[in-house]
C-alpha cells in the first residue's frame, strides 16, 4: 500500500504518479522559472496577432516565428553552408523530405500516391511508360480547378504544360502529324 502525504500547501490534490508531487505546486513552479515579461500582452509586429515571445528583440516585439524567420535572415551565409552540409551528410532524408513536400502542394498523401501508382500499374497515364530518367511520376493536374488528373512521365508532363494544357492545341498538334503522315514531300 503506498502512503500518499497531502501537500502542506494544497492539502489533498492529486499527484504526478511517476515522482509523487503535487500538481499545483509544480503549476506554480514552472510559471514562476519563466520569463515574467513574457506573454503580457505585448502584440508581435509580424502581423500574425499573436502574443510576442520575445518582446525585447533588437527588431520589435517578436513571435517565435518572426523570430526565427528574421534570424534565418541575418544569418544567411550561415543557414545556407549548415544546409549544404546536412544535404551533403544525408541524401536520403532529404530526398525523402523533398518528396514529401512536393507530394503536399498537390494535397496528396504518400499512400495517396502508391495508390495512384497502383491504379496506373507503375506507369504514366499518357504514354504507359515509366519515366526514363528514373524519377517518380510526376503529379498531373489541373491549374484552374486543382484536381489532381493522374501521374504522368517527365516528357508527358511537359508536353502538357508547353501546350498549356489546351484541348484545342492538342487536337490541332494531332491533326498536324497526322497531315505529315500523309505527305510524300523529301526535303532532302
Amino acid at each position: 500500500m503506498v502512503v500518499v502525504r497531502p501537500c502542506k500547501r494544497h492539502g489533498e490534490v492529486e499527484r504526478y504518479p511517476k515522482s509523487g508531487k503535487c500538481v499545483p505546486c509544480v503549476s506554480e513552479y514552472n510559471r514562476s522559472r519563466t520569463n515574467p515579461r513574457r506573454g503580457k500582452g505585448v502584440k508581435c509586429i509580424c502581423g500574425c496577432g499573436g502574443v510576442a515571445l520575445y518582446p525585447n528583440g533588437k527588431h520589435g516585439p517578436l513571435c517565435k516565428r518572426a523570430y526565427q524567420r528574421r534570424w534565418r535572415l541575418d544569418n544567411k551565409e550561415w543557414k545556407l553552408e549548415y544546409n549544404r552540409h546536412w544535404l551533403a551528410d544525408n541524401p536520403d532524408r532529404a530526398k525523402a523530405y523533398e518528396q514529401r513536400a512536393r507530394l503536399k502542394r498537390y494535397g496528396v498523401t504518400p499512400d495517396g500516391y502508391r495508390d495512384l501508382l497502383v491504379k496506373q500499374s507503375g506507369v504514366c497515364a499518357i504514354c504507359a511508360e515509366t519515366c526514363i530518367t528514373g524519377r517518380s511520376l510526376a503529379v498531373d493536374h489541373d491549374h484552374e480547378t486543382g484536381f489532381i488528373r493522374g501521374l504522368l512521365c517527365i516528357r508527358c508532363n511537359r508536353a502538357l504544360g508547353l501546350l498549356h494544357d489546351d484541348i484545342d492545341i492538342l487536337l490541332s498538334a494531332v491533326a498536324y502529324l497526322e497531315e505529315g503522315r500523309e505527305s510524300k514531300v523529301r526535303l532532302v
